[in-house]
């Protein structure tokens, strides 16, 4: 969830790698009594990177956009390193 920033009230974010080609982004907005949601998912693949949004059929991404999705892996693959290094440093 920190991936993109802070996580405004009332807003529940998540982004996870599902599987060791598959990233899930999935974000819920409570407001006016009424919860929207939106998964997205990102398979990565030797042919590209290809998206879906809830049910619909799968897309490749553009350069941009494939770009982001890197970065954001990037920093999530950073965040949790920071998160599990006193974990594992314990362990020791």
């Amino acid at each position: 969830a920190k991936v993109f920033g802070p996580v405004p009230a009332g807003v529940r974010r998540e982004f996870f790698c599902l599987d060791e080609r598959t990233w899930v982004w999935h974000e819920e907005v409570e407001a006016n009594g009424e919860t929207r949601s939106i998964t997205t998912r990102y398979d990565v693949t030797p042919n590209g990177i290809f998206k879906a949004q809830d049910g619909q059929p799968y897309r490749k991404l553009e350069k941009a956009e494939a770009d982001r999705l890197v970065q954001a892996v990037k920093q999530y693959n950073k965040l949790i390193d920071e998160e599990l290094a006193p974990i594992l440093a314990a362990s020791r």
